[in-house]
């Protein structure tokens, strides 16, 4: 795993680091103009409080059931609540630190 990947994912799996890093070098290859690119805290956000609620989470819920369909070891995540109460990845849901490049020292 390339050094930054471990660096900036502490905690996560290898494919997101990775993911992560493929997604950062594409979005540096092409014009972006006044665009700015935000760093999600994976795993690590669990030591943290939950910060959503309503829409937002609501959202993110959704998003989450359309992979948990595929997902065999996501099970009972039908509607907002039952999302919230699968073990470990519910109160997940409930939390989103978001970071820049300057909050990260990337520049």
């Amino acid at each position: 795993m390339p050094g930054s990947a471990q660096s900036l994912a502490k905690g996560d799996h290898a494919d997101h680091a990775i993911t992560g890093i493929l997604a950062r070098k594409a979005w540096f290859s092409v014009d972006r103009a006044d665009a700015h690119i935000s760093y999600a805290m994976g795993y690590q956000s669990m030591q943290h409080p939950s910060n959503l609620a309503g829409d937002a989470l609501a959202q993110k819920i959704a998003v989450f059931r359309t992979y948990a369909v595929d997902d065999p070891v996501i099970r009972g995540c039908l509607d907002d609540a039952s999302c919230l109460a699968v073990p470990r990845f519910g109160a997940w849901l409930s939390r989103e630190y978001l970071f820049s490049e300057a909050d990260l020292g990337l520049h």
